[in-house]
């Protein structure tokens, strides 16, 4: 009976843990954001890259590129 108290403690510790860490890791921008959603717009000039886009500094997105677009 205490091994199962144990355990059911440690996983509500678990649980609890993860959910702090989880709201301190989701942050939300304050104030204009318009600077940031300019540089997510998609480039058309890169053939072979489709949806293509920088996020942030040393950060970018994009679909699967072509043959083409591992050249």
């Amino acid at each position: 009976m205490k091994h199962v108290a144990f355990l059911l403690l440690c996983s509500v510790l678990a649980v609890a843990l993860t959910v702090a860490a989880w709201g301190q890791s989701v942050k939300l921008p304050a104030g204009d954001v318009s600077k940031e959603t300019e540089s997510v717009k998609p480039r058309s000039d890169l053939k072979g890259l489709p949806n293509f886009a920088k996020v942030s500094d040393g950060l970018y997105r994009g679909a699967q590129p072509t043959r083409e677009g591992f050249e």
